[in-house]
């Protein structure tokens, strides 16, 4: 069975799961300030009286994902508390892929250096990590868009433009609500459609089996 949490960088940097955010007794024993979640879990330090400093970022671990909208945002919040002289805690559901892939981002941004480099030295701390094949592809293209994805960057713009079409060609479509923000994932129209269609089916064959059947007992 994996550790709850892991130092990246001694008295800076903490990589964990759910469990060690929601633990009083962990948080107090690592002096941590600040929690990254990057998951949909809720923890007691989102509540202002915890006395925590709280970032969310919600991104499910699945390869279709785009966590890499969000890594900006994220590389600046851990940055932020280490030179504040906090200490940081980055957590997902179990503390091995996505909030593994914010913290390989984060030393990509702060230290330019390569995935590989990056992925090892965060293995080693924590060698249960397993970032998903999707979340491995979008570190690549961070340092391509120069740690600077947006919906004006061609290298970004390309890739989702691509991933959006592969989701719509596999019956789904996930959208983007709003630049720096949370994305949706829903059945495609064409499945909807269907669905809709079938109840109409459904209740239109309904209602001529009740018109004959009181047809054939009047």
């Amino acid at each position: 069975m994996g550790r709850n949490i892991d130092a990246i960088v001694s008295n800076k940097l903490y990589l964990g799961n759910i469990t060690a955010a929601r633990s009083t007794r962990s948080l107090t024993e690592h002096r941590i300030t600040h929690i990254l979640s990057v998951c949909q879990d809720q923890i007691p330090a989102e509540h202002p009286q915890s006395g925590l400093n709280h970032l969310r970022i919600s991104v499910d671990d699945v390869d279709y994902a785009d966590l890499l909208i969000h890594l900006p945002s994220a590389c600046r919040f851990i940055d932020q508390a280490i030179r504040s002289g906090g200490v940081i805690l980055v957590h997902c559901s179990n503390g091995v892929s996505t909030s593994a892939a914010v913290i390989v981002a984060y030393l990509m941004w702060s230290r330019r250096v390569g995935v590989t480099q990056a992925i090892e030295f965060v293995r080693t701390a924590r060698d249960q990590i397993w970032i998903n094949p999707g979340f491995h592809e979008q570190l690549v293209l961070f340092e391509l868009c120069q740690y600077a994805p947006s919906l004006s960057n061609g290298v970004y713009v390309s890739w989702r433009t691509k991933l959006d079409r592969r989701l719509k060609e596999a019956g789904y479509s996930y959208y983007l609500v709003n630049e720096g923000g949370w994305f949706s994932q829903f059945l495609g129209l064409d499945v909807l459609f269907f669905f809709f269609f079938f109840c109409l089916f459904y209740l239109h064959t309904s209602c001529v089996y009740y018109h004959t059947c009181a047809k054939t007992f009047n």
